[in-house]
């Protein structure tokens, strides 16, 4: 038979005390505004001296970049090409990017060389493929 221990104490030491709260209504700073999306997206990303292709979904997009779920194991800073998997003959929507965050099989993906005007156009388009 076990038996656990259980101590308090009443400093504290890992210093949760003084720790930053969330408080309510406080939201992080974006330069642009997320919208969501359920998109199939194809990404090509280098494995050595050689390209690899891997399928993958976009949850969400913006005049910046896009967040995607992708079964790879990326870096940030790597160099990306994505494409939106369209049906029915459809124009290809396709663009260089960057990764720029990733949390696990969840990357941030920053478009790379798309000017200030061609943002609003680079998402429209991605936006009018998710409905």
């Amino acid at each position: 038979m076990s038996t656990h221990a259980i101590a308090w104490f009443d400093d504290d030491i890992l210093g949760l005390d003084n720790a930053p709260q969330a408080t309510e209504g406080a939201r992080c700073e974006r330069r642009w505004e997320r919208t969501k999306i359920d998109v199939r997206i194809r990404v090509t990303y280098p494995l050595g001296k050689d390209t690899e292709m891997i399928d993958g979904q976009g949850h969400d997009v913006s005049e910046g970049g896009m967040g995607t779920y992708l079964p790879v194991d990326l870096n940030v800073g790597d160099n990306v090409v994505v494409e939106l998997v369209r049906r029915y003959g459809q124009p290809r929507i396709t663009f260089s990017g960057k990764v720029s965050n990733r949390n696990g099989f969840r990357y941030g993906i920053e478009f790379v060389a798309v000017e200030d005007e061609q943002r609003a156009v680079l998402m429209n388009a991605i936006t009018g493929t998710a409905n």
